[in-house]
């Protein structure tokens, strides 16, 4: 039996971050940058880490990232784009 919970990890834009698993949520906590995501207690199914990065408004995109999701923080809005490890 595997207790699920669900987690979360500070992200900070310009680089690829990894995460435990496919992100549930992703928003604006204060001053920083939040990705929700489940976690699994006793591993009864394997979880694949995913890697995210996070872009804001007008700033280049890497080829082959797939949005996610995005979010605001005062004047900004900040894009979540995951990727393929073997397209890095």
């Amino acid at each position: 039996m595997t207790e699920r919970q669900v987690w979360k990890q500070v992200l900070h834009p310009g680089g690829w971050q990894e995460v435990e698993s496919l992100p549930l949520f992703f928003a604006a906590q204060g001053d920083e940058l939040c990705v929700w995501f489940e976690h699994a207690q006793f591993f009864d199914r394997q979880q694949v880490p995913v890697l995210v990065r996070v872009y804001g408004t007008g700033h280049p995109i890497q080829y082959m990232a797939t949005h996610l999701f995005s979010c605001t923080q005062g004047p900004y809005v900040w894009h979540l784009y995951t990727i393929n490890k073997e397209m890095l």
